[in-house]
């Protein structure tokens, strides 16, 4: 059987395996009931066995690929071989594929992993469109960049990733104002609203629909509020920062308001006024701020929202705001000696702390808001 009459014979991945062919060519073998395919970089073949080929056109994942394994969503492995998924984009663009990558391929070696950049492989099209492709909805695989790497035996690959995406970051995109980072093969048809689901999407904004004229507090100065503004509209930590800035906004006036209630309690001695309100660093300033601008039912809300997630284990104000500073600090510092204490940035791992920490620091910065700036 020649490589065209194979191809015709799976012609539900015809499209995939032509790829292959225009690739490779002659190097393109047929061998008992199996096809092998040149891994250039590392210099070896990978053989898919007819019955294989028969999972991926029914989009499941095949097992049992001599020395293959699929690397979660974003590439795959052959051998010391590594291929994956990645976007190339700027401010101005949302991500550019692989037909506009017009230095096919970029090559650079990081001690002895050799790297290049530059479109996909068919390869690694054949093995993961028919798994995650939705046809009427995503792009065409083979318009996609990725990333290859040949890496010596040993060493981890997502450091060696990393260190490649530093280069290709820092070397070659900077000057051209682009970036590149890791893209999952997967289609993300999330739709957390819903309102593409319904019959009539508009319907879900009725609820910000009012007939009458609510008359709302007037502020007192607009920092703040151009603190919480921006924190709505970037992302990922820029938002938590953004919010956290509104907390430390109000802390000095959190103090002081500390003082005047305090002032009024009888039971309350002057030196424990004093201790209470020497708030030397910014973590009790915080433990200050929390208990004076929340109310009890919120903080009771706040403690049983961080214990259900894990935030904290004992319920009480103090643990939230030391929590929140220990995570600010994570992210703010990158310290050498107190590497255990940093959250640094995992391309591969989805930090879904700082989804929590984002949504409790929104709402603290809302409460300060609307307690120490509302006339």
């Amino acid at each position: 059987m020649t490589i065209q009459e194979f191809i015709e014979e799976y012609c539900e991945l015809g499209s995939y395996l032509q790829l292959v062919c225009n690739e490779h060519g002659q190097k393109l073998r047929l061998k008992n009931d199996t096809i092998e395919i040149p891994v250039n970089l590392v210099e070896d073949e990978i053989k898919i066995h007819e019955s294989q080929l028969g999972k991926l056109i029914n989009g499941e994942e095949p097992d049992r690929i001599p020395n293959f394994k699929y690397l979660d969503t974003y590439g795959i492995k052959f051998k010391n071989y590594y291929e994956f998924c990645i976007s190339i984009q700027s401010d101005d663009y949302d991500w550019l594929d692989g037909s506009h990558w017009k230095t096919e391929p970029l090559k650079f070696k990081i001690g002895s992993t050799q790297f290049e950049v530059g479109s996909i492989s068919s390869m690694m099209v054949l093995l993961t469109e028919p798994i995650h492709r939705v046809s009427h909805e995503h792009y065409d695989f083979f318009n996609f960049a990725s990333i290859k790497m040949a890496i010596t035996s040993g060493l981890d690959y997502k450091n060696e990733f990393t260190k490649g995406i530093f280069y290709l970051n820092s070397c070659y995109l900077k000057p051209i104002h682009f970036y590149a980072q890791l893209k999952s093969i997967a289609f993300n048809n999330d739709d957390p609203l819903e309102l593409f689901s319904r019959d009539d999407p508009e319907s879900f904004f009725k609820i910000a629909k009012r007939s009458r004229t609510i008359k709302r507090k007037d502020f007192i100065k607009c920092e703040p509020l151009n603190l919480y503004n921006y924190a709505t509209v970037v992302k990922g930590e820029q938002r938590f920062f953004a919010y956290y800035r509104v907390l430390e906004f109000f802390m000095e006036q959190a103090i002081i308001h500390r003082a005047k209630n305090l002032r009024t309690d009888l039971k309350i001695s002057d030196e424990d006024l004093v201790k209470e309100l020497c708030a030397r660093n910014e973590e009790e300033q915080l433990i200050i701020l929390l208990k004076e601008v929340l109310s009890q039912s919120k903080k009771n809300k706040f403690l049983n929202y961080c214990q259900i997630k894990n935030i904290i284990t004992q319920k009480k104000i103090e643990n939230i705001a030391s929590a929140l500073y220990k995570y600010r600090n994570s992210i703010v510092h990158a310290k050498e000696r107190q590497i255990a204490n940093t959250n640094f940035p995992d391309p591969f791992d989805i930090n879904t702390k700082l989804h929590y920490w984002v949504y409790i620091v929104g709402e603290l910065a809302r409460e300060c808001i609307m307690k120490f700036n509302t006339k």
